[in-house]
């Protein structure tokens, strides 16, 4: 259920930015796991901007 949870959200940037602002709520799961999923997905996105800034900086 995660999985395919986070597969549509990498393919639908706006309901990840939804989601990432505190603005959706998942039914069915707790406020915690909610939380510690928007932890872990912010935690990627910044990440993932990282690497694009040092790869552009490399040059």
């Amino acid at each position: 259920m995660i999985k395919n949870l986070v597969a549509q959200l990498k393919q639908s940037p706006e309901l990840l930015n939804l989601l990432l602002q505190n603005r959706v709520s998942l039914v069915g799961v707790s406020a915690v796991e909610q939380r510690a999923l928007v932890d872990v997905l912010k935690s990627e996105t910044l990440s993932e901007k990282k690497v694009n800034n040092n790869y552009w900086m490399s040059y």
